[in-house]
Formats: C-alpha cells, structure tokens, sequence
C-alpha cells in the first residue's frame, strides 16, 4: 500500500507512522490502515502504540488483509503476546490466500 512506497521514497518509519496515523483518524474502520500504521510504530519503535491501534481488530477484519507478509508479521506480534485466538485468525487468513498470491516486494512493508 501507500505506506511501503513512503518508505521506497526514503520517509523516515516515523514519518510513515505519523501519515497512517492520521488516515486511520479520518477512516478507523479501515483495518489495513490501522495494520500498516501497527507496523510501521512497530519498525519504528513506538511499541507502545501497537496495542491501542490493533484492539478491537476482530477476526473477520484480520482475515480480510490480502498481504502474505502482513500476516506473517501479525503473526509473530500476536504470538510474542501469547494472544493465541488473532494467532489463530491470522493463520487461518494465511491458509485461505494462494499460494502464488502476488504480494508487496519483500522488506521494510507495512501493509
């Protein structure tokens, strides 16, 4: 998404975080803007926003992320937490997307 092509350009991950934060302000129901800007604190160290920006995510909305590398990270961030039910939802949208599924070039992604 437009988050990956801010890092490709040489946003600084605050920067990106603070661009997200910001569309997640003006559209919170939308699930890839509240991932990408989990994983973009996340790159960027603000670990203490990760929580407040995924709560509330439920399984539906994880499962509708079309992003193989997303989820993968999701993934290892809800298992670090032992939040063993978003494991489960993530592995199950991980199982339903194809196996060839294009994806973002592999690297600094957030969604």
């Amino acid at each position: 998404g437009a988050a990956y092509y801010l890092r490709k350009l040489g946003n600084a991950p605050r920067k990106v975080a603070a661009l997200l934060h910001r569309a997640v302000q003006l559209a919170p129901e939308r699930t890839l803007y509240r991932v990408a800007l989990a994983l973009a604190l996340r790159e960027d160290g603000q670990l203490d926003g990760l929580e407040p920006t995924l709560s509330g995510l439920r399984g539906d909305q994880l499962q509708a992320v079309p992003c193989r590398e997303t989820l993968s990270r999701l993934l290892d961030y809800y298992k670090d937490r032992e939040q063993y039910e978003r494991c489960q939802w993530c592995i199950e949208a991980l199982r339903r997307l194809p196996q060839e599924q294009a994806s973002v070039p592999r690297g600094r992604v957030y969604g």
